[in-house]
Parts: structure tokens; C-alpha cells; sequence
């Protein structure tokens, strides 16, 4: 995945929130963090358990979460609790 991408989706993501299409909280990611989080996920294996934070719509899709289906779980109000156990992925707002 790459920054315009992730770029894209987090835009998407406030777009829908002014809306008011989701129906809870939301944390975006800024465009700077794009680039560092793209070079640490590099490393991260797909078969690795990723345990993220409150802020984690990039850590999902960038581990393999098919951003249709981190989209539906924002829209849902499940954006700081991201939680694919078939991802090997997930997140709590409270660590």
C-alpha cells in the first residue's frame, strides 16, 4: 500500500465523519506519519500478531486488512477497536 493510498482512505474516513456516517470516535493519522509506518510494516511478517492502538486504520490495512472491511468497521463506530483475529491483527483503545 502506498502514502496516496493510505492518504486517500483517511480522507475518506473524515469525509464520512463530517457526514456524520460513523457513530463513534475517530483518530486520524496525519500524512507525515505515512512514510515511517510504511518502513516498519516492511518488516512486520503477515503471519506476525499486530497489537495496535487507538489510532490504527494504517497499521490494519498496511498488515493486510482489506480496507473495505476497516471502512465497514469505522462505520460501524469501531474505529478504536479494530479488532481481525484472521489478520492476526488487533487493537484496543486502551493499552
Amino acid at each position: 500500500m502506498d502514502i496516496s493510498t493510505l492518504i486517500e482512505f483517511e480522507q475518506e474516513v473524515a469525509r464520512r465523519f463530517e457526514a456524520k456516517e460513523i457513530r463513534g470516535p475517530i483518530h486520524l493519522c496525519s500524512p507525515d506519519q505515512a512514510e515511517p509506518l510504511i518502513e516498519i510494516f516492511k518488516r512486520i511478517p503477515r503471519d506476525a500478531w499486530v497489537l495496535s492502538t487507538w489510532r490504527s486504520h494504517w497499521h490494519a490495512l498496511l498488515h493486510g486488512v482489506p480496507p473495505q472491511l476497516v471502512m465497514d468497521e469505522i462505520l460501524a463506530g469501531r474505529s478504536m477497536a479494530l479488532n481481525f483475529p484472521e489478520y492476526r491483527f488487533m487493537t484496543s483503545a486502551i493499552m
